[in-house]
């Protein structure tokens, strides 16, 4: 007789970012919905502070906000040794590779 496994390790946690609050709503459905912990950021300098004092396992970056943009968020995280963003990005269907490249 097979028992259900029981989660001993706490769930991932999503970080969304995105200064449009019908985004971030949206954007957190499906995490959610599939056993992860979601925090969300409504500017750049908010999930910068997030990174800086959460464990975060995943960052859904919007690429255009006011302040510090997308790019700018990307560049700040790979720059620091306590802070890491993997090389894959979403990022708008306009203008990829050029903006790839500025990101990192």
């Amino acid at each position: 007789m097979a028992y259900p496994t029981v989660q001993t390790e706490p769930a991932s946690c999503v970080l969304i970012v995105d200064d449009q609050e019908p985004n971030r709503g949206l954007l957190e459905e499906i995490p959610i919905d599939n056993g992860f912990r979601v925090v969300t950021a409504s500017n750049g300098e908010e999930a910068l502070r997030i990174l800086e004092k959460m464990q975060i396992d995943l960052v859904l970056l919007d690429v255009i906000m006011p302040g510090r943009n997308g790019f700018e968020v990307c560049r700040e995280i790979n720059s620091n040794p306590l802070m890491y963003l993997s090389r894959s990005c979403l990022l708008p269907p306009y203008r990829i590779k050029r903006a790839a490249y500025k990101a990192f």
